[in-house]
């Protein structure tokens, strides 16, 4: 059996969760330059829409998916930092 150090581990976890930050920032600024704003300006003109845009409405799906993502991805970064995962 081999001893692998926590520290080893977290910087294997830090690694790939800031390369998956990375992605989700890259298709959020996709969005934005597409759509000339920030989420939550194109959640508003989508809800006040009165005819829907199909490819609109995928778009905000995607968009709304890829912010959730990168919420998650700056938490675990910050778990990882403070030593608050566990190894089993």
């Amino acid at each position: 059996m081999q001893t692998i150090a926590k520290s080893k581990i977290s910087n294997l976890l830090l690694l790939e969760t800031f390369n998956k930050k990375r992605y989700f920032e890259e298709q959020i600024n996709l969005f934005s330059k597409k759509y000339k704003t920030d989420f939550k300006g194109f959640e508003t003109m989508i809800n006040l829409s009165e005819k829907e845009n199909e490819q609109q409405w995928d778009d905000y799906i995607d968009w709304k998916a890829y912010t959730e993502f990168l919420t998650g991805a700056l938490k675990t970064i910050e778990d990882i930092k403070h030593g608050n995962f566990k190894v089993v």
